[in-house]
């Protein structure tokens, strides 16, 4: 196993106007009551156009052999090319992504599967990509949501997946669907298992099984025998807080720090998944909250990686 870096980690950092998580130096992220983020070591923002070259030194100083990010600007060749040449340079896998609103039967999900299909043939021409994360969005749609039902859901994933799957295949790049703060192990396995495609396989998010109310070490379980890619994540779990939300809530926490058993679900995928030992665990944090160093809990999270998860890596 090998350890990465995922860009949805910094999220602020790569905050950007009008997106999801805003822009630190903006006026918009303080109108929007968010803390500023005094002490820290980290930039307050990197520009989009420099995000992926910022990873790259990244990954080269914590000394990560995989960057899971992606190109998102092909229009500029030159960029394009400098990219490939960092990568190869410092001897960086990169793993990218795919995501599209493939819940949807219309003309939206149509436009989701050919803008995944002509993403992938790029990945092929860009070239040494060989699994890329896959997911549905806008994260509108998720277990708990019922318009359409679940079973509806799931089956509008899989006839969409279907030909975006036939041409991973002929690209030899493998589609890890992630359990994306949306469905179950075994509803993702239900996907995987009707799309039945070899070049279509599990992305296991540690943490994110608690999101769906499911237990971190029992999804393991049932997502090891089709994972090709980790996410690793630690979460926090307050099931009781009286005097503030009167709810149970759960928060980011670096690795160590929250309550999944990283390690139990590493001795799971190392027992029961193929190839267990080219699993890339993609160290993913999110959101670390907004004041937060986001270096900080990479450093920390990173250096807990190497010496209790040592037995499995290579």
């Amino acid at each position: 196993m090998r350890l990465g870096l995922t860009n949805s980690t910094y999220q602020y950092l790569f905050g950007r106007a009008n997106g999801l998580f805003p822009d630190r130096n903006s006026l918009e992220f303080n109108l929007l009551g968010q803390p500023t983020p005094y002490f820290t070591n980290s930039p307050i923002t990197v520009p989009p156009g420099q995000v992926l070259e910022w990873l790259i030194q990244k990954c080269v100083t914590l000394r990560l052999p995989v960057l899971h990010a992606g190109i998102y600007d092909w229009s500029d060749p030159a960029y394009v090319a400098k990219i490939k040449g960092l990568l190869i340079k410092h001897k960086l896998e990169m793993m990218p992504a795919l995501a599209g609103d493939f819940v949807d039967d219309g003309d939206s999900g149509r436009r989701a599967v050919e803008a995944a299909q002509e993403t992938l043939r790029k990945y092929r021409a860009f070239g040494d990509i060989r699994i890329s994360k896959f997911c549905t969005y806008p994260m509108i749609h998720t277990r708990f949501t019922t318009e359409p039902p679940l079973d509806e859901q799931l089956d509008r994933i899989i006839e969409n997946t279907r030909p975006i799957a036939r041409v991973a295949q002929e690209c030899g790049i493998i589609l890890a669907f992630e359990n994306h703060l949306d469905y179950r192990a075994r509803e993702v396995n239900r996907v995987i298992e009707a799309v039945n495609s070899p070049y279509f396989r599990f992305l296991f998010d540690t943490g994110n099984t608690l999101t769906v109310c499911e237990d971190p070490v029992d999804a393991a379980i049932e997502a090891a025998p089709y994972t090709v890619l980790v996410h690793l994540k630690d979460v926090k779990v307050h099931p009781w807080t009286p005097g503030r939300e009167f709810v149970s809530v759960m928060y980011a926490a670096p690795l160590g720090r929250g309550h999944v058993n990283n390690k139990k679900i590493l001795e799971i995928l190392r027992d029961k998944t193929p190839n267990a030992k080219d699993l890339v665990l993609s160290l993913e944090m999110m959101p670390v909250p907004p004041n937060e160093d986001e270096d900080r809990w990479v450093d920390e999270s990173i250096a807990y990686a190497k010496r209790e998860f040592a037995e499995f890596l290579d």
